[in-house]
This record gives structure tokens, sequence and C-alpha cells, in this order.
């Protein structure tokens, strides 16, 4: 299997994990699920992952973080023009 599919088949997972998929879709991919050992390990691998995300702890980000990144893009757009 190559990387691309890996990829492919990560996200199909994780757009079925968030109910993205076309209920067509969604019960193709159950199939998959019901005959692959792999796959129902990576979805349960992809829900703990989500999980653990879901689970930490919310962080602020600095009051001049937005005024910093606009200057930058400002400055490089800026050079980008010369």
């Amino acid at each position: 299997m190559t990387r691309s599919d890996e990829h492919n088949l990560s996200s199909e997972l994780s757009a079925y994990l968030d109910g993205e998929l076309t209920p067509e879709r969604a019960k193709e991919v159950e199939q998959w699920l019901a005959s692959s050992s792999s796959a129902r390990a990576q979805l349960e691998n992809l829900r703990s992952v989500r999980d653990e995300l879901a689970n930490l702890p919310r962080v602020e980000a600095p009051v001049e973080l937005h005024t910093r990144i606009r200057s930058q893009i400002t400055r490089r757009d800026g050079r980008r023009a010369e």
C-alpha cells in the first residue's frame, strides 16, 4: 500500500468518524470495517486521538498574535510586489 493509499484510507475513516460521508458511502465504509481488522484498528486509533484532543485544555492566543501575523503578511506581500 502506498503512502497515498494510506492517506486516502485515513481521510475516509476520519470523514466517517466525523459523520461527513453520504449514507451510501458510510455503508460502504461500514462493510469495509466489518471485513478488515486493520481498518477497525485504524478507526479506533483515530477515535482515540480525537477524544484525547477534545479533552485538551483550551489555550488562549496572546492578544498581540493577530497583529504580529498581519504585520508579517503585509511585509511578505510587500517584498513580493517589489
